[in-house]
């Protein structure tokens, strides 16, 4: 872009490269982070905050690559913008706060997915203070750009009004995940009846659900050459879970069950 543009005409390839900026930041930092659980794969005991939710390395590495791709590039524009006059220090702290608020939320994601031994107390912890973290690096965005004269006081009051209400968005959302998760692998004896050998993977998951996370699913002996997924049953007398399901699969087709 050449530098007879007028500064009216750059601004929308402004907003677009800090736009990139902020929505490629959480998903570059939750690649670069990685996975923060310990204890041990299979480990009995094994908590999780959220989740866990699989995401395959092949999916990893491409939201890896596509928000590394998508962030160099609006960063080289902002620079451009930058030697031309037309992004100020006020303007570098509203992308400086907006790519805090992703490193902030991919932080607290990898918490509260990681798995660990006893509680997730990390996890608890980025649940108290992450949202408003969250909130006040986003109120600092507004401010510094209605400090550099972007936008009127009404403005200003509006975005910061905006902001704040994203916390309890965030804790709504984090909520709505629980109650999804507490969902999961919860069948009765008569749905575990009717799984019949040879039926397709997709036909039992049609009938039972989601399986419970793979690090609750101890007691069963490994299977070598097979994917075997675990359910509980739910009784709703005194006791919640009755028995361990165990369903394996080969090549997408149930060849095994057992129960404990």
């Amino acid at each position: 872009m050449s530098k007879d543009v007028p500064v009216k005409g750059r601004r929308p390839w402004l907003l677009l490269s800090t736009v990139g900026v902020a929505l490629a930041t959480p998903f570059l930092a939750w690649f670069v982070i990685g996975d923060l659980s310990f204890g041990g794969s299979g480990s009995v005991g094994l908590s999780h905050g959220s989740g866990p939710y699989d995401v395959g390395p092949e999916s990893g590495f491409l939201v890896g690559g596509v928000s590394a791709v998508v962030f160099v590039a609006a960063l080289g524009a902002l620079v451009m913008f930058t030697r031309q006059g037309v992004v100020d220090p006020w303007s570098w702290g509203i992308v400086g706060a907006l790519a805090s608020v992703g490193v902030v939320a991919a932080f607290g994601w990898r918490l509260q997915t990681a798995a660990v031994v006893g509680a997730n107390i990390g996890a608890g912890l980025m649940l108290l203070i992450g949202p408003w973290l969250i909130v006040a690096l986003l109120v600092l965005a507004v401010w510094l750009a209605f400090a550099g004269g972007r936008w009127s006081l009404r403005r200003a009051w509006l975005f910061t009004l905006a902001s704040v209400l994203v916390a309890p968005a965030l804790y709504a959302g984090l909520a709505a995940l629980d109650a999804y998760d507490a969902s999961a692998g919860l069948i009765t004896a008569r749905q575990y009846a009717d799984v019949r050998i040879g039926q397709s993977r997709s036909a039992v998951h049609e009938r039972l659900g989601r399986e419970i996370p793979k690090d609750e699913a101890f007691d069963f002996p490994s299977v070598p050459g097979l994917l075997c997924e675990f359910y509980y049953e739910v009784n709703t007398g005194a006791q919640s879970c009755l028995h361990l399901y165990q369903f394996c699969f080969r090549r997408g087709v149930p060849v095994r069950k057992n129960q404990n």
